[in-house]
């Protein structure tokens, strides 16, 4: 049975009320509205963030080394101190939704990149 929803029915919920969001979350919610697992979730561990960088100093580009963290899994691409890796490696890369705008070396395969800049996930 269906549920309806009509400004006579004297219910006092309307579907915008209750605000029903279909879909996955990352088709429903901003990335700052994201809760740490779901941001956590849409990371595919391809390491990049993990790998030392290099700026140029003419152009001030960023360069990708082939040099990864120590920190760095690099069979699991997976970091083993994620929990204290700013206390630990003070040059580890926080992303965050505002900071998403600034970082270009990230690869067109990331989640948070491609959210971001409002396109959709593959």
């Amino acid at each position: 049975m269906a549920l309806v929803f009509s400004s006579s029915s004297g219910c006092p919920w309307t579907k915008e009320s209750l605000n029903v969001k279909k879909g996955p979350f990352w088709k429903t919610k901003s990335l700052q509205e994201m809760t740490r697992d779901e941001w956590e979730s849409l990371c595919d561990r391809c390491g990049i963030c993990c790998l030392e960088k290099v700026e140029d100093e003419e152009t001030g580009k960023i360069k990708l080394t082939s040099v990864a963290c120590e920190f760095l899994d690099t069979v699991t691409c997976h970091c083993l101190i994620y929990g204290d890796r700013f206390y630990l490696n003070p040059d580890c890369v926080a992303l965050s939704a505002d900071k998403l705008k600034h970082i270009e070396w990230l690869p067109h395969t990331c989640a948070y990149k491609n959210l971001s800049e409002g396109r959709e996930l593959g």
